[in-house]
């Protein structure tokens, strides 16, 4: 017994020798350089490009399974000017060796120096990634030599089972990429791009711990990072839960934290982040890029933006929940989820506390406003409207395709406590809205303005070729004065407006839609004035011209108790059946349409001039002068002057006498005093039927 004894630690001290003396001797006396070409040509086999290696091939078994690589090149397809389409200064490996036998992975280094990529995407729209590793071969000199099928893949029995490393245990000391590069240079859009100084550290690789990561990298000169954790991976990788804990920074301006998990990355993948994009301005990363002209020209836009969200999703949902957003002085809360990317099925929910439009969407410039600023218009700048009139055909614009509307599933709701739009403030914005299969919806849409209240619903059809509509719109207390001046700039109406109109209309193109416009309602203004047109007052400077008053240069405007507008739309002509107002001193009424196409007026004024100023909530009978007014020209420049046909035509009983006894006195050729008396006091009672109520 114990001679076998002696025999066994006999045999087992030679055996030790022996593998001591070759992980020492086998490096030394092995030339490892005649496997190069070999290597090379194994290489260009799976990979279908040449592969060369131009340093020598280092290895080493103790105390670590070493090997050291220099000068890699993986080249190109042929066509491509670049020869190398990947390169590495140096690679090195060392992994501990008698633990290998027990799929115990201990790796002291991993390092790559110096990797270089390059992406080339040739005039044709050819990339040089393209097929690689399709299984086509060629010659490692590159030279275009037969294609050769690539060795078919076996499984061997008992090899380990999808979805699991051929490992028990993972450690790895030193992963390191160092001094990398990447380009990008596309042929077609003309464009490159260009990211160096790449460096990747991963410390505590393990299967069962988070791995710790570092990176770093310039992205043509600007720099951005990436620092945090990963994992633990799992014996499994791919399965399960893989923590996140990550933050990412660009441009040394932005900061964004990710923090949450990927769930069974390689089988049914979704994820749970936790978003936090610190507050930045987008104002200076633009600058910076030499982007800054993109921006609005006001300077204090822009200037904050942060961003807070929870979000998750798969390969077909997305959703954001909690979703906080700030822009400057505007804070948003909002959730929002999108499903079935192809036919979107979109949701939201959005709050927001106030945001000023016109800050961010400066007025366009036209031909009334070339500098885009609201003002006048330069000298010698053709009429904005003369040459609206000259196009009144709808335009060649290219057709609208709505497939994607008709696809679409929509439901949404937003509120905004303040608004400021085209000029307009208005507060308490409330908006739902909901599509399916073409058919969109939009109720309600209310808000407070100035002082009033709106409630109004709209639908919209794209389910045929060329879209239907249709517009509801109330408002009630609303101040028409302040609402024309900040929302175009004059100021030719007052008063306080109730009203109720129904539009429908057919068409994408603005002139189509015009010319379909069809509808009706009726608008009430109260306590108002028509501005810019004082119809008691020519009749005061009427009298001044005959001594009987004194002529008033104050700014023109005819008050009014009541303004009652009916009036119907019919393929885009506005139609009133008759626009009443009342006023202290003026019965006025108004029959006529305005062409919302040619944008024409073809209207007739006729004003009663009341004896006494009781007129107003008074509804006698009341005696006066009618004097016919016509507007006409266009709504940017319209022209009113008195109908004098009209005029001649009404029935004067005063006029007639007086004429009667100037005609006598001239036919009896008279020219006494006492009849020239009684002819101008009698004319000065027929002004006096003008009367104001002086």
């Amino acid at each position: 017994m114990k001679k076998i004894f002696k025999w066994i630690m006999l045999g087992a001290g030679a055996l030790v020798i022996v593998m001591v003396a070759a992980v020492f001797l086998i490096p030394r006396f092995v030339d490892v350089q005649k496997y190069k070409p070999r290597v090379e040509q194994m290489v260009a086999d799976v990979t279908g490009r040449p592969f060369s290696m131009g340093g020598d091939l280092e290895l080493s078994l103790f105390p670590w399974v070493g090997v050291s690589l220099s000068d890699l090149q993986l080249g190109n397809p042929p066509g491509f000017k670049e020869s190398s389409f990947i390169s590495v200064r140096s690679f090195n490996v060392k992994v501990k060796l008698l633990p290998l036998l027990s799929r115990d992975v201990q790796v002291k280094e991993f390092v790559l120096d110096g990797p270089r990529v390059v992406l080339i995407k040739g005039t044709n729209g050819v990339g040089n990634w393209e097929n690689l590793g399709s299984g086509t071969t060629v010659k490692a000199g590159g030279d275009g030599g037969t294609a050769q099928p690539a060795p078919e893949k076996r499984t061997k029995e008992g090899s380990t089972p999808s979805g699991t490393l051929p490992v028990t245990a993972l450690k790895v000391e030193q992963f390191s990429i160092t001094h990398g590069m990447l380009e990008w240079h596309d042929n077609v859009q003309k464009t490159s791009m260009v990211v160096s100084d790449v460096d990747l550290q991963l410390k505590d690789i393990s299967l069962d711990a988070p791995v710790v990561v570092q990176f770093s990298a310039q992205v043509d000169d600007e720099p951005v990072s990436l620092k945090g954790q990963v994992g633990p991976v799992g014996n499994t990788p791919g399965q399960g839960d893989l923590p996140l804990d990550l933050t990412i920074k660009l441009l040394e301006e932005i900061s964004l934290a990710v923090k949450g998990k990927i769930v069974d990355a390689a089988s049914t993948p979704q994820f749970q982040l936790a978003l936090d994009l610190a507050t930045f301005s987008p104002r200076k990363v633009l600058d910076r890029l030499g982007k800054s002209g993109v921006l609005p020209t006001a300077p204090d836009t822009f200037k904050l933006f942060s961003f807070k969200g929870n979000l998750s999703g798969d390969p077909s949902t997305l959703s954001i929940d909690h979703g906080q957003l700030v822009l400057d002085e505007s804070k948003m809360a909002f959730t929002a989820s999108v499903k079935a990317f192809s036919k979107p099925d979109i949701l939201f929910d959005m709050d927001l506390d106030s945001f000023n439009l016109d800050r961010y969407f400066p007025p366009s410039k036209t031909a009334n406003d070339p500098e885009g600023d609201g003002g006048p218009k330069s000298p010698g700048t053709p009429s904005d409207t003369a040459d609206k009139l000259k196009t009144t055909e709808p335009s060649a614009s290219k057709k609208i395709d709505y497939t994607p509307l008709r696809q679409l599933i929509l439901n949404g709701r937003a509120k905004v406590g303040n608004l400021i739009a085209g000029g307009m403030t208005v507060q308490n914005v409330e908006m739902a809205i909901t599509g399916r299969k073409g058919q969109f919806n939009l109720a309600p849409f209310a808000m407070d303005l100035y002082q009033g209240r709106m409630t109004s619903s709209a639908a919209l059809n794209v389910q045929k070729e060329a879209p239907t509509g249709s517009l509801q719109v109330k408002t009630d207390g609303v101040q028409v004065g302040p609402l024309l001046r900040d929302a175009a700039q004059k100021e030719f109406l007052e008063g306080t407006l109730k009203a109720d109109v129904k539009l429908t209309f057919k068409g994408d193109d603005p002139q189509v839609i015009k010319q379909n416009l069809n509808g009706g309602g009726e608008l009430i203004f109260t306590d108002g004035a028509l501005v810019g047109v004082d119809l008691a007052g020519m009749v005061r400077n009427a009298k001044a011209k005959f001594g009987l008053g004194e002529t008033t240069v104050e700014k023109p405007k005819t008050d009014f108790s009541e303004l009652k507008a009916p009036f119907t739309l019919t393929q885009g002509v506005f139609d009133t059946s008759g626009i009443t107002m009342s006023s202290p001193l003026i019965r006025l009424l108004v029959l006529g349409n305005a062409d919302l196409v040619k944008e024409t007026l073809d209207f007739k004024v006729q004003p009663k001039f009341v004896a006494t100023l009781k007129g107003q909530g008074d509804t006698k009978e009341r005696t006066g002068l009618t004097v016919p007014v016509l507007v006409t020209g266009t709504f940017d420049n319209p022209k009113f002057r008195p109908d004098m046909e009209a005029l001649v035509k009404t029935s004067i009983p005063q006029a007639k006498e007086i004429g009667n006894e100037v005609k006598t006195l001239i036919e009896n050729k008279g020219d006494t005093r006492e009849q020239l008396k009684d002819i101008e006091s009698k004319a000065k009672n027929l002004l006096k039927s003008f009367s104001l109520g002086q």
